[in-house]
């Protein structure tokens, strides 16, 4: 009759079922016991599973690799944290931060025990890529494997390479599954090493979107010429973005409003799938929202400088000053779009002219294109150009060291205004 009577009680929510009150029953003994001990620690826990932000976290730190080991392993590189908190989440593939370290999380348990706890690797290098999408360099903490090698060489006709075999351990999210493709090329230790192979097929469980530790195959491959070992940097092409302000520095009257564009360009050819974020130094003086367009709101005297940066990457950067002033002085300035510097031998690039005159792009009254400077001259040895409505087409007949120039005039109705200006084209070979 017992059991009956202890069900109806459990049932009635009179008592707690056996599982509730060991688990609680565990808990309070953990937090009784959790300051009473030499191996609590503060250490730092990433916040998501993408950027490297930590958030302190108290946590008792073991041991793992025993003293007797073989030497195979260091015990300094294998940790042990258990969390007060039953409930604290644990995933494979996480990232902590302590004893000037970076640890990834690679061994976690939920039936061995209702204690969270998992087991943390040291993280002993970087893998380190230039990112195509805004080039910025990407850097993530990562594993390399203790043992390094030599399965076989690999010849070539001027050298033989002993072809060290490096197994990699690190994070994987949106970053690591984007960038770490095969043939992509690394250096660890100053030895560059190509991707050849990966682990990143195993989830977590069936709702999870993507696995949260990754295993790379690397293989040691020869030296390029734009390798860069100072910054442990290998070549993976060339992705050099510039952003260019389609303004000068301006002198505006308060209340005035516009809009600013920014042109961005890969390795100088402009690209129209990026994003400008924009900014002002002093919103008390100018005001501007993600769209480009600005509001002076400052008195006479102030200014602000409006920055124009690559999304992703801060380092790709251009800007102007804006100045409030009794009676503005409107500037004009001539843009050409898409924004090129350099021209294949063969190739045809079309492009439109336009101007921004104080600040606000304006389709010109009239627009002339020419080769030469003072007269309207559509073909040289070099480059020929035809127009179509709007659209003008430059193509280029024979490549050439000389640097050549189009020669743009501006002519405004309303607004009246002139303006011209010298937009210097490189004729490069075929191969750029």
């Amino acid at each position: 009759m017992a059991l009956p009577f202890f069900e109806s009680f459990m049932n009635a929510g009179m008592i707690p079922d056996p599982d509730t009150m060991y688990r609680d029953l565990q808990q309070a003994f953990i937090t009784d016991q959790w300051d009473n001990t030499t191996a609590l620690y503060t250490v730092g826990e990433q916040a998501d599973m993408q950027h490297l932000v930590f958030q302190d976290i108290q946590a008792w730190l073991a041991y793992v690799v025993d003293s007797s080991s073989s030497g195979r392993k260091n015990g300094e590189d294998f940790r042990q944290l258990v969390f007060e908190d039953i409930t604290h989440p644990c995933t494979r593939g996480r990232y902590y931060q302590f004893f000037d370290n970076y640890w990834i999380a690679y061994f976690t348990d939920e039936i061995a025990s209702v204690v969270k706890n998992l087991l943390l690797r040291r993280c002993n290098n970087f893998m380190r890529i230039v990112d195509p999408d805004n080039g910025s360099v990407f850097s993530i903490p990562c594993v390399v494997d203790y043992d390094m090698t030599s399965p076989s060489v690999q010849v070539t006709s001027q050298i033989l390479t002993p072809n060290n075999h490096a197994t990699v351990m690190v994070q994987g999210n949106p970053d690591t599954l984007r960038l770490f493709k095969t043939n992509t090329r690394y250096i660890l230790g100053n030895r560059p090493f190509k991707l050849y192979g990966m682990q990143n097929t195993i989830n977590d469980d069936y709702t999870s979107p993507m696995p949260t530790l990754i295993y790379l195959d690397l293989y040691l491959d020869e030296l390029r010429a734009n390798d860069n070992l100072e910054l442990q940097l290998a070549d993976n092409g060339t992705y050099e973005y510039t952003i260019s302000i389609n303004s000068q520095n301006m002198e505006l009257t308060k209340n005035s409003t516009g809009q600013l564009t920014a042109d961005i360009a890969l390795n100088g050819q402009e690209v129209d799938n990026k994003t400008a974020l924009w900014s002002s130094n002093d919103e008390s003086v100018v005001t501007i929202d993600s769209n480009g367009v600005y509001d002076v709101i400052g008195d006479v005297g102030t200014g602000a400088i409006i920055t124009a940066t690559l999304q992703g990457n801060p380092d790709v950067v251009d800007s102007i000053e804006i100045t409030v002033v009794d009676v503005a002085e409107l500037t004009t300035d001539i843009i050409v779009d898409p924004s090129f510097t350099k021209i294949r031998e063969y190739e045809t690039v079309n492009f439109t002219v336009s101007a921004s005159h104080g600040g606000i792009e304006i389709s010109p009254t009239d627009t002339q294109v020419s080769l030469a400077s003072g007269s309207v001259v559509l073909s040289n040895q070099y480059l020929t150009i035809t127009k179509n409505d709007n659209q003008y087409t430059l193509t280029c007949t024979q490549r050439t060291n000389t640097p050549q120039a189009l020669y743009i005039t501006v002519d405004n109705t309303s607004p009246a205004f002139v303006a011209d200006t010298a937009f210097v084209v490189h004729c490069v070979s075929m191969m750029g």
